[in-house]
């Protein structure tokens, strides 16, 4: 008997600590959802603040309300006053690569794609390095299916990181170009090179990473959509 009292009893502590967590669980719920509506509509009063006033703002608070909105927005609508903000800002001073670096990834996630390469031309122009920006015109174009100008850049970036690497080689740029070789000699070719690499710099992490990541199991397709944000569609006339 004193046996079924205390299997009764531990079926009811059981069951009374299982609710109990049942509970704080729904009230850390409870608790979160109200602290996204707050910071929801806290957002919306900010937007609507910057809407009002933004023509009153200097240029570094206009890069500082454009950054807050990209790097919390997936909201098309709250994009485009971002868009406001920095074209504001390059009004203000054209010379300045964070505005562009800014203004590059709005029409990015706005599916301009066009217009994203007209401002990479001009990061190009303010950048002393460009193999990366060369590559991500690439991936532009080939994701607008304009696959003739993609393979002119992506040549252009194989060429100035090999120019890097015979001013001052860094294993990072060997990567890099080991990366850029699927794009304009195929997926053997870059796994022969990331292959030397790792051979010649057997500690090194990073090249073991993107060999294992990226270029033994390369789908170009996935690549170019990591690598190119977007919420839109790509607008083409």
């Amino acid at each position: 008997m004193k046996q079924i009292y205390f299997l009764f009893f531990l079926v009811i502590i059981v069951n009374s600590c299982l609710n109990s967590n049942k509970k704080n669980s729904e009230d850390k719920l409870i608790k979160e959802l109200d602290q996204g509506e707050k910071n929801a509509i806290e957002y919306k009063k900010r937007i609507n603040n910057g809407i009002t006033n933004y023509n009153t703002w200097n240029y570094n608070k206009l890069i500082e309300e454009a950054s807050f909105i990209t790097s919390s927005a997936a909201d098309s609508t709250f994009l485009c006053v971002a868009l406001k903000y920095i074209n504001k800002a390059i009004f203000i001073d054209n010379n300045k690569l964070e505005a562009f670096n800014i203004k590059f990834q709005i029409l990015c996630e706005l599916g301009e794609y066009k217009n994203a390469i007209v401002v990479l031309r001009k990061i190009i122009s303010l950048r002393k390095y460009n193999e990366q920006t060369f590559l991500i015109q690439g991936l532009l174009y080939e994701k607008m299916g304009i696959n003739d100008s993609a393979q002119l850049m992506y040549q252009k970036s194989f060429d100035a990181v090999n120019k890097e690497l015979k001013l001052s080689p860094t294993i990072n740029d060997q990567i890099y170009r080991a990366i850029i070789m699927n794009f304009i000699y195929g997926n053997e070719a870059a796994k022969k090179e990331i292959e030397d690499i790792i051979i010649k710099n057997p500690q090194n992490i990073y090249a073991k990473r993107i060999q294992e990541r990226v270029i033994n199991n390369f789908d170009r397709k996935k690549f170019i959509e990591e690598n190119i944000p977007t919420i839109g569609v790509t607008k083409l006339e």
